[in-house]
């Protein structure tokens, strides 16, 4: 198990292009974290050069609800347990399509390929920034922003590319 309960963030030591990642999390009051993807940038990188699969609690509002994709794309519905409790999250990316998954519940898709993708990031703050929205392969990584935010039972499955 990995606990932060301070700005941190860990990263693989291999890059991953189409993959699946399974974990589980639980956050304390006003915890926030996420799970970074296909960053890039080297050694000393910050992991907001990449998308994130917003993790969070309740208490946490605005663009930080569990299964976001921060500052881009909102989840319809929380469906993350109450603070304190264990959750799943699951995270598929492959050929450009991602999937975001919390105790089960699909509760984002999108195609980073896409028309519609490329209008909600260029309306985000992150427009223009090819290292965030274009890349196809990059580390992953686990975040720690506020508050205590716990991951356990961690696995991460390379899958074959999209056809």
């Amino acid at each position: 198990m990995l606990v932060a309960a301070d700005r941190s963030w860990l990263v693989t030591k291999e890059a991953f292009g189409d993959f699946e990642l399974r974990l589980e999390w639980k956050v304390g009051p006003n915890g926030n974290g996420g799970i970074f993807f296909h960053m890039s940038g080297g050694e000393g990188s910050r992991p907001l050069t990449a998308p994130e699969f917003q993790l969070c609690a309740r208490d946490v509002k605005d663009l930080f609800q569990t299964g976001t994709l921060y500052n881009v794309l909102r989840v319809p519905d929380d469906a993350s347990l109450p603070t304190g409790e264990w959750n799943t999250a699951r995270l598929v990316v492959r050929g450009g399509r991602c999937e975001h998954w919390v105790n089960e519940k699909l509760v984002l898709s999108y195609d980073l390929k896409s028309e519609e993708w490329k209008k909600q990031w260029q309306a985000s703050k992150f427009a223009n920034d090819p290292r965030f929205a274009q890349a196809t392969q990059g580390w992953i990584g686990l975040q720690g922003w506020t508050g205590e935010i716990a991951y356990r039972n961690i696995r991460i499955r390379p899958l074959p590319a999209a056809p």
